[in-house]
């Protein structure tokens, strides 16, 4: 008679256990989705293009961050390409002539 009531004991606790792990999952994915939308309509356009389709908030910051890093060098590389080449040709001040 005791072990019947040990099994009825356990599995009561699992039942809470995997509805405490529902609930939490549910509000997980529900946050992730918000988190997703969010984000999405923050990031620019020229990085949102290039970014893979993906459901997870986390798995996007990196890919967002990952996008950002080359944008930045690709950037950083033309405003120096551009800036070696210009010549000064003494018709406007140095400062309007790197505007």
């Amino acid at each position: 008679m005791n072990h019947i009531y040990d099994m009825c004991f356990m599995s009561q606790n699992i039942c809470e256990f995997y509805y405490e792990e529902k609930v939490h999952y549910e509000a997980w994915e529900r946050s992730n989705k918000l988190s997703l939308m969010f984000m999405r309509m923050i990031v620019a356009d020229s990085i949102k293009t290039t970014l893979p389709k993906t459901d997870n908030a986390e798995e996007f910051m990196g890919l967002v961050g990952e996008r950002s890093q080359t944008t930045d060098k690709s950037v950083a590389g033309t405003l120096m390409s551009t800036l070696t080449t210009m010549k000064f040709d003494g018709s406007r001040t140095m400062r309007m002539s790197l505007r």
